[in-house]
């Protein structure tokens, strides 16, 4: 524990202590608290509470909501704190508050029984406190003064320095702690908790290393570098420099010359704090961004769902003992990075900044401008020409200021044949602002030249690039700005890069001439958004960007390639304005991301829309923006929130007498309570739709909630009104001619047979739905659904090879389609059959992409599936480390959307790999959390099983009495379960335990009794064994 935790433990137990009703029934009081500090404490008060109960409770997750429930009760504005109590009285007002749970009030307003000693009380207190320091010291300090008043009167901490200095000492002794992972932080339930030490613990994996700069052409600065390097034993150096000085170059030049030297890898992020249309990115959102990728075991999706607190403990968490080089680049305030900063031997952290910031435990570099020499080297080794005298270059390079931004502008200019040398000369001689009377405007004025030589087009486009909200420019995009063809916008462009203005933004589009891109220099966006404010273009800009983006994604079906390139910049450009096109805009562009896999950017544009909408009193738009929200929530499984926002829907729709839309709300809900298993609930909601599509003249959503009732009729048992429904489906669609629904329908139809066993049935409904979808235009999803139905049936039919064509050829379908999940599951059918025949490097190849693609959507529950076939596929190799890894990644991913069988099941395998290791204590890790997880799931077949297990493993390890108790609670669990095998288990494994400790008249009553389960269950090899061991049993008695 930490200094200042450590002295507010002794506080809250020296508090606690005094119990007098004298004690209890004094209240300090705050007063004048502005409001952002009380909406502030609220937010404090409500997270760390719940966070304390949930760390009390961590096994018993009834106590854990019924704690919850009656703690908040109380109205907010009556909290702890929030009422006005003074932090000294924190500890009399939570105690009454904890001791309200259970006991009644009475009419002196306090509880006729005061719990002194209830534990949650100091857990509470602890937490708020805690969490009170963190805001205090972070982001807008909101609650500063408070924080330090009571550090200093009532902690009696002596402060002798910042605020952010003595936050960052208790950082730096932070990761000194065994935390636990971030699943019990994040409250992510049915995951074991284990020490930051623990093999299970995250890992990093993979470098967060992509700089916008390479070190190609990076001129050798001695100077810099050697200053650099002398300040590596401070754990933080910040270098200070102007823009355009050359500072993240020599980061980024620092990290590849000293690759080596961090076992761990490296880490680079930009934080945008200078960029002219960005807003500055915080510690927070960096770590959204950075630890999904360096630790593959976390995807996305989970890292969304932290708050700040977790996200903090879990980035400790994987930092902790680790080599790593972090670079921060483009920095403003150390509140932006506060909370990430590492002082840890073997790390190092570079901050780039255009102006000073105080930091604990650190060196600071000033970068100067570049040397003569260093200048002159540069501008030789872009022209490739050592024919200009030294006296021009040395003029040229001294008025451009030695700044790299301006040598590399001007030196491509004359290389290209843009611009003379003498010409660059004259211009500049011309000067009138010098480097030490104002930097910006000095830069500026060193850019106008280059600036008037530019055509119109070519100076639109660059105050096009200036004005855009995305880290570069797409051919396609400037060439609806500026309202020219393809052709003249790549001439446009190309210009530019002569002029030293701009350069290519290479990725993996860059062939295709629409998603060619290009980027420029913070300073010379900077520049650029400069001349459009003078031409009052910016508006201008975002609004014309607006409507070409929404005509593309309104006109094109094919958005693969786009949204790989685009995505970020459509939605950076959807969420900087609240006005209405922005947010009709967002909600266009939620429907994509979500048809394209991008839940977690789906949520954020279309929660923006939603917010947008309801400012503006847009009911309707709003409840189409919640019905999409729904969906999504549906699609990445997390069904209470997605039936919460069906449900806003349903009622707003049905207010405005949108019968349709609420229709489809329903239809949504009854999707929804198919996949909960809900059967008779969804076939309630399917009728009540297709009643309303019916009603309406909507033929083909009738058609579909058709489908949806035949489904629920056949997990009902009744199979002729399944048959009818579906058939009676078939033809509504083929009679308005929808040929894709016509296609859906059969496939449900052949679904159908094959459930009722006619095999024959089913492939000839399979294929005449292949057939009829198979030269359609739009419809490669249900063409994909077609063969990989086909595909199933022939891997039933144990027709490997067929199989296998039609899974990759549904595969390539569902790509096409711009369907990830359905890609996923062709992928993994693939991955078995390429098992099964032992070609285990393309099977694990193909594993791999399908993770990542899980990951990148976000489907979590997909992504734990791939890797239980990826450990199955290592186990089978007998590669146990490897094994072991991914069934526990399998266990995360499924505890991330609550599936607690799954998340036990995958435990269970990681128990058996962790055994074969002989790493014991983590085998019993695992199975007691897959125990908790099945009662979770209320399986208490799968429960007995596990404790049956444990009872086995206490055994080989002689923990005798453990063993035993364990065996005896999994046949309690074996009559409720009707599990005769882990009855015969238990049995067998207490007769084992007893004939260890020699008691061998036990051993033969046990094994006796699990015998006659054995040969009733016909369970002929335990049978063996057992009739073996009574054997020997009784040649010992007769001994």
């Amino acid at each position: 524990m930490d200094s200042i935790s450590a002295a507010i433990s002794t506080w809250i137990g020296k508090k606690l202590a005094d119990r007098t009703l004298k004690a209890l029934q004094q209240r300090t009081v705050r007063r004048g608290d502005a409001p952002e500090v009380l909406s502030a404490l609220k937010a404090v008060v409500i997270d760390a509470t719940s966070h304390a109960v949930e760390q009390f409770y961590v096994n018993d997750h009834q106590m854990r909501i019924s704690t919850k429930a009656a703690l908040f009760e109380r109205d907010s504005a009556e909290l702890p704190l929030v009422d006005g109590t003074a932090l000294d009285d924190i500890t009399n007002s939570v105690r009454i508050w904890v001791s309200e749970i259970e006991s009644p009030i009475d009419t002196d307003g306090l509880p006729t029984e005061i719990i002194n000693d209830h534990p949650l009380t100091a857990m509470i207190c602890q937490t708020i406190l805690e969490r009170i320091q963190l805001e205090a010291t972070r982001g807008a300090r909101i609650l500063q003064s408070l924080w330090m008043d009571f550090l200093i009167n009532s902690l009696k901490v002596r402060v002798e320095r910042s605020p952010s200095s003595l936050n960052q000492k208790i950082d730096s002794e932070f990761h000194k702690n065994e935390i636990g992972t971030f699943v019990q932080a994040a409250k992510v339930e049915n995951l074991h908790i284990h020490s930051a030490h623990s093999t299970l613990a995250p890992k990093i994996t993979n470098e967060y290393w992509d700089p916008e700069r390479t070190t190609a052409g990076f001129i050798d600065r001695p100077e810099a570098m050697h200053k650099l390097e002398q300040t590596g034993n401070f754990p933080i150096t910040v270098i200070t420099g102007i823009s355009g000085v050359g500072k993240t170059a020599l980061c980024v030049a620092y990290g590849d010359r000293n690759v080596d030297k961090f076992q761990d890898g490296r880490i680079y992020f930009n934080f945008h704090s200078f960029h002219a249309t960005k807003t500055p990115i915080d510690s927070m959102t960096a770590l959204r961004s950075i630890i999904p990728v360096i630790c593959e075991s976390v995807s996305v999706d989970q890292v969304n769902k932290l708050d700040s607190i977790s996200l903090s403990t879990l980035w400790r968490q994987l930092t902790t003992n680790q080599s790593l080089l972090l670079i921060w680049d483009n920095v403003s305030e150390i509140s932006q990075i506060e909370p990430i900063l590492i002082t840890q031997p073997n790390c190092r952290t570079i901050i780039t900044t255009r102006k000073p910031i105080e930091v604990a435990s650190s060196a600071t570099v000033k970068l100067d401008v570049m040397r003569s020499t260093e200048s002159i080297e540069m501008f030789r080794s872009i022209t490739g020409s050592s024919s200009y005298s030294e006296e021009d270059l040395e003029k040229l390079t001294s008025l451009d200021m030695h700044l790299p931004v301006l040598i590399d502008a001007h030196a491509r200019q004359i290389n290209s044949g843009k611009r003379s040398i003498t010409e660059l000369l004259e211009e500049l001689s011309a000067s009138t602002q010098s480097f030490q009377s104002e930097t910006q405007r000095a830069q500026f004025e060193r850019l106008d030249g280059s600036y008037r030589y530019l055509t119109e087009d070519q100076k639109f486009a660059l105050r096009a690039l200036g004005s855009h909200p995305g880290t570069s420019l797409t051919m396609e995009t400037l060439s609806a700005l500026i309202g020219c063809d393809l052709r003249e916008a790549i001439k446009v462009v190309d210009e530019l890069i002569d002029f030293g203005l701009v350069v290519r933004h290479h990725h993996e589009y860059s062939d295709t001439p629409e998603l060619r891109s290009f980027r420029a220099h913070d300073a010379i966006r900077t520049y650029a958004n400069f001349q459009a404010e003078l031409e009052d273009e910016i508006r201008i800009f975002q609004r014309d960007l607006i409507s070409h983006y929404r005509l593309k994604i309104s006109s094109v079906n094919d958005l693969v390639e786009w949204i790989q390139v685009e995505g970020d910049s459509a939605r950076d450009s959807a969420l900087s304005s609240t006005r209405r096109p922005n947010a009709v805009f967002a909600a266009m562009l939620g429907v994509i991301f979500s048809s394209y896999g991008r839940w977690v950017d789906a949520d954020l544009v279309l929660q923006h829309a939603s917010d947008s909408f309801m400012r503006d009193g847009n009911i309707r738009d709003y409840a189409r923006a919640q019905l999409e929200l729904g969906r999504i929530c549906a699609k990445r499984r997390d069904y209470p929130a997605a039936k919460e926002r069906l449900n806003i829907a349903r009622s707003a729709f049905e207010r405005l007498d949108d019968r349709p839309n609420q229709a489809r709300a329903i239809h949504s809900l009854g999707d929804i309570a198919s996949k909960l298993g809900e059967h008779q609930a969804s076939s309630d909601y399917f009728r009540q739709a297709a009643d309303i599509f019916e009603e309406v003249g909507n033929a083909h959503d009738a058609a579909h909630a058709l489908q949806g009732l035949g489904y629920a009729a056949l997990e009902q048992g009744d199979t002729e009104q399944a048959r009818s429904h579906l058939e009676h489906a078939a033809e509504r669609n083929s009679a308005i001619g929808n040929i894709t629904g016509y296609a859906d329908a059969l496939l449900r139809l052949g679904d159908f047979s094959l459930k009722r066993g006619d095999i024959e049935g089913a492939k000839a409904y399979y294929q005449e739905a292949e057939l009829t979808v198979r030269d359609s235009e739009g419809a490669p999803t249900v063409h994909a659904n077609t063969l990989y139905a086909l595909g199933k049936l022939a891997a039933r039919e144990n027709d490997q090879s067929s199989a296998e064509s039609y899974f990759r050829a549904s595969s390539a379908e569902y790509r096409k389609g711009g369907s990830p999940g359905g890609t996923v599951n062709a992928i993994q059918m693939v991955a078995r059959i390429l098992a099964d025949r032992e070609e285990y490097s393309e099977s694990i190849e193909l594993l791999r992409s399908a993770i990542d693609l899980s990951s990148s959507m976000g489907d979590n529950h997909r992504c734990g599936e791939t890797y239980n076939i990826l450990g199955s596929i290592y186990s089978d190799q007998k590669l146990l480390h490897e094994a072991y890894e991914s069934y526990y990644n399998a266990a995360r991913q499924f505890a991330s959307v609550h599936d607690a069988h799954c998340g036990g099941g995958a435990l269970q395998d990681c128990s058996a790999i962790a055994i074969t290791m002989k790493n014991y204590s983590e085998a019993e890790a695992c199975l007691v959390e897959a125990k908790a997880n099945f009662d979770s799931a209320n399986d208490p077949y799968c429960a007995g099983h596990i404790l049956c297990r444990l009872g086995y493993l206490l055994l080989r390890q002689a923990r005798f009495d453990e063993s035993r108790a364990k065996f005896h609670e999994s046949l309690a669990y074996a009559p409720r379960a009707r599990a005769f095998k882990t009855h015969s288990s238990a049995l067998e494994g207490l007769g084992l335990l007893a004939f260890k400790q020699s008691d061998f008249t036990a051993a033969r009553g046990f094994l006796q009794e699990a015998l006659l389960i054995y040969r009733r269950t016909k369970s002929v090899k335990s049978a063996s064994f057992v009739e073996a061991k009574l054997e020997q049993i009784d040649e010992l008695l007769r001994e």
